[in-house]
Order: C-alpha cells, then structure tokens, then sequence
C-alpha cells in the first residue's frame, strides 16, 4: 500500500533571479514549530549562497503570513529538558537574526495574521508589501511571553517607545497603520 506524501512544511520556488520561500502549514497559521523554523533558515542560507539568486520574497501559504511560535510544542519545553529548550532558543535566534545578515535584499509579502515571531520575521526582511487584511502584532504577553527574540527588531523599526507600547499592549495593527508607523512599505489587495 502506498504511503500519502507528507506535504513539506516550506516550499520554495525560483522565478528567475527571485527566490520565493512559502512558509506552509495553513492548517496551523503558519506557525513556527522546528521543523519549519529549520527548514527557513537553510532555505535562506542556501538562497544567500546561490549566486543565480538576486532577491527573496518571504510568505505565507494560506489566510496567514506566520502566527509565531507553535505554541504546542512549548509542553516538551521544559525546565526538565534544558537541551531542547536552549537548541530551540538557539535555531529562532540564529533565523530572526539571518534577516539582517543576508547579502541579498528580502521582502516580506505578508497577508492575513503576522504576529510574535511572525511578526519579527514580516518587520525583519528589508522591506514588507503588507495586503490589506493584516494583523500585526506582539501578543505573547497574554500568553505570559517574554517577546524577547523579536523586541530588538520591532526598536530598530519603530523607536524604544512606540516598540514597547506595541509589545506591552499585546494590541493587533492593521494595514494602513503598519504603514504609517513605518513597518510595511506598501499595502496591496491580498491576491
């Protein structure tokens, strides 16, 4: 009997010099377990590396651009296992801070929900086209998370004190306030 083919948690396709890169697990919002983290950054290390590659376009697949930290797997994040945690940590740090790394410029494409890590992800490429159906934001706080990763980010795009309000309110932005805030750089119908 033939086994189903799993579906791959990223997908990644060139169109000329462009490297696009598909987060995709819609079913779960895109949210970033480290499967799907891994699977980034190599494709971002492997699309930086490629000299055939000029830019990168980062997305979603589905309703949503990313909802952040698969939250399911925080239950094996324990004290109690102190490796997985600090590899964890370690393997969303090294992506978050890739961004900035990159030799090439990358855009965020970025409909639907983008929050927590997504969030970092969609503000950390050089630029963000948002779709007018965007909610952005830092909410971990309501869930008792330190958005630690990510508040760097969010200071170096808008100021220690607009950042902290964002993180501390845990409120959702749309569209046109992302942009005036100066987090997208233009807005687009989703399609």
């Amino acid at each position: 009997m033939k086994q189903p083919k799993e579906t791959p948690v990223l997908t990644i396709e060139s169109r000329g010099p462009v490297r696009i890169v598909v987060l995709n697990r819609p079913g779960k919002l895109n949210a970033l377990d480290t499967t799907l983290t891994q699977a980034l950054h190599d494709a971002l290390e492997a699309a930086d590396g490629d000299a055939g590659v000029r830019a990168i376009v980062l997305t979603g697949a589905g309703r949503a651009f990313c909802a952040g930290a698969d939250l399911s797997e925080f239950k094996h994040l324990t004290p109690a296992n102190q490796d997985a945690v600090e590899r964890r940590a370690d393997l969303t740090c090294r992506t978050q801070a890739m961004l900035q790394k990159l030799s090439k410029p990358i855009i965020s494409a970025v409909c639907g929900v983008a929050v927590g890590g997504g969030a970092g992800l969609a503000i950390g490429c050089d630029m963000m086209v948002a779709g007018t159906d965007l909610k952005f934001g830092y909410p971990e706080l309501k869930h008792s998370i330190v958005p630690a990763l990510v508040m760097t980010g969010l200071q170096r795009s808008l100021g220690r004190k607009a950042a902290f309000e964002m993180i501390s309110l845990g409120r959702l932005i749309g569209a046109e306030e992302a942009l005036k805030l100066g987090l997208a750089n233009r807005v687009v119908e989703p399609d």
